[in-house]
């Protein structure tokens, strides 16, 4: 049971604050806040770019001596994501440290972060059977399980050695708790809940395998531009508490989208997470919803979630007309607010192509 892990679960207090707030604001003040929020901020196009970023990871990093071996590993960067992590690393680099020395320390750091993203999506996509990601055939689709397997193992191996170019070992620490992490989210991912009766536990549940899947990779990552830097410890935790709060925020939109969008827009099959007995905040809110209601929804919605009976499309609709997705919406931007207070705290006066990046995590359909 993954409450199991709830006493020594650090950042569950922070995570559980937003989730009560949640559950304690009405369907109204949901809304309301949901449509208002992001019009609080002037948010303009982005216009920070990384133009031949992939080039630079096939050529520089994973380029080895078996042909075939960079093929399969190359795969999903033959078609460049939205690359929100490497942005979000280098931009955050210049609010910290203007002018600074270390770019191509940030650089690298950059595309390991990248690399290690892109390996738990082949690892991502074998587990859960899923056949298109970033509207290509998935790797294991094309490879098989096994070549697509060592892929993602040769492309952790291929960002570490990477690491070894900044000489500093309090990255290759920072690399060590990244993978220990992603582990530990796949783990929990494979783990199927017996029943959903207790409310507290089971968000609990989805909250700390969403810190262990998606938030710590990105809390990581900000720490370790940090470390890069000559800045204090004090804005290195606050850079992890950022890179926290925009992962879970990321997460959830991405949970949200699994419902609203298509599977031409996701560039992967959508109900993908309900089908593959992966529970997410929408689903669980609305489960909940239909709980303290006594409604039949109720009965229905247990039943997929537990995997006797396969009515996917009645609980997508089930969801779609309730709460459950405006309260997820409404965590994920509470999450948000809380990064960019806290960014502001660091500097108060933050590059706009930032600002515009960070809402980028939560204004999305894919």
């Amino acid at each position: 049971m993954i409450s199991n892990f709830l006493p020594r679960f650090r950042y569950m207090d922070q995570l559980q604050r937003f989730i009560q707030i949640t559950r304690n604001t009405s369907k109204s003040e949901l809304i309301s806040f949901n449509t208002q929020y992001k019009s609080l901020y002037k948010i303009k196009p982005i216009t920070y770019q990384l133009p031949g970023f992939y080039n630079y990871i096939k050529q520089e990093i994973i380029q080895g001596d078996i042909e075939s071996l960079n093929k399969a590993s190359t795969h999903y960067f033959s078609k460049e994501g939205k690359l929100i992590r490497p942005m979000l690393n280098l931009l955050y680099a210049n609010h910290i440290e203007k002018n600074s020395q270390h770019t191509e320390q940030q650089r690298i750091w950059a595309a390991v972060i990248e690399i290690l993203h892109v390996a738990s999506l082949v690892h991502d996509d074998i587990l859960d059977a899923s056949d298109t990601r970033r509207g290509i055939p998935s790797s294991h689709t094309i490879f098989g399980k096994h070549r697509a397997t060592f892929s993602a193992n040769y492309l952790i191996g291929r960002a570490g050695r990477k690491i070894s170019e900044l000489d500093d070992i309090r990255m290759f620490q920072i690399y060590s708790q990244i993978m220990d992490n992603l582990t530990n989210g796949e783990y929990l991912q494979a783990m199927k809940q017996k029943s959903f009766h207790n409310f507290e536990i089971t968000l609990q549940n989805y909250m700390i395998k969403t810190y262990y899947k998606t938030a710590a990779l990105i809390a990581n990552s900000l720490q370790g531009v940090c470390q890069l830097t000559n800045i204090k410890d004090a804005v290195c935790q606050k850079s992890f508490n950022i890179g926290l709060h925009l992962g879970v925020a990321f997460q959830i939109i991405d949970d949200v989208l699994d419902y609203t969008s298509n599977s031409e827009q996701l560039g992967k099959a959508s109900l993908n997470d309900l089908k593959s007995g992966v529970l997410t905040g929408p689903v669980l809110f609305e489960l909940f919803n239909q709980q303290k209601k006594q409604s039949p929804e109720y009965k229905l919605m247990n039943s997929v979630l537990l995997g006797e009976s396969n009515q996917y499309d009645i609980v997508n609709q089930i969801v779609l007309a309730g709460e459950g997705i405006e309260q997820s919406k409404f965590l994920a931007y509470q999450h948000t607010q809380e990064a960019l207070k806290i960014l502001q705290s660091i500097n108060s006066n933050p590059d706009q192509d930032l600002i515009s990046l960070i809402f980028m995590f939560i204004d999305r359909n894919k």
